[in-house]
């Protein structure tokens, strides 16, 4: 598993720049993945789900991300994501519309079977 952050991606002339940080993740025995960020500085606006073509994690698999105060930033909607076995994106968004963050977060999969794999996607200005 990693995390990787690839900022400024799209710096435009008057326009926001955007960080998008990258979790890969292959679950457990369990169906269980974590992985912990480096500090993140922003506002999140949007997560997009891609699980892997040959070994997406199970349907209704759960995604949360939680700040150092323990918070789901998602807010409960990185739940029962669809198994995607062709490839199937979903987004999800945090609550409210956008989310100030200032600290580490901790990606967690849950109820995604045995060894699955799949791609988080976190879109943060």
């Amino acid at each position: 598993m990693a995390i990787t952050v690839f900022d400024n991606r799209f710096r435009q002339p008057n326009k926001q720049p955007i960080a998008i940080l990258t979790w890969t993740f292959t679950t457990d025995a369990s169906g269980d993945a974590s992985e912990e960020s480096v500090t993140i500085l922003g506002k999140i606006k949007r997560v997009v789900t891609n699980p892997d073509n040959t070994d997406p994690p199970t349907a209704n698999w759960d995604l949360t991300i939680t700040d150092e105060d323990g918070i789901d930033i998602l807010c409960g909607n990185g739940a029962d994501r669809d198994a995607g076995g062709t490839g199937i994106s979903e987004q999800a968004f945090p609550c409210p519309a956008e989310i100030a963050v200032a600290s580490k977060l901790t990606f967690t999969v849950a109820n995604g079977g045995n060894t699955k794999k799949g791609v988080v996607k976190l879109y943060i200005t």
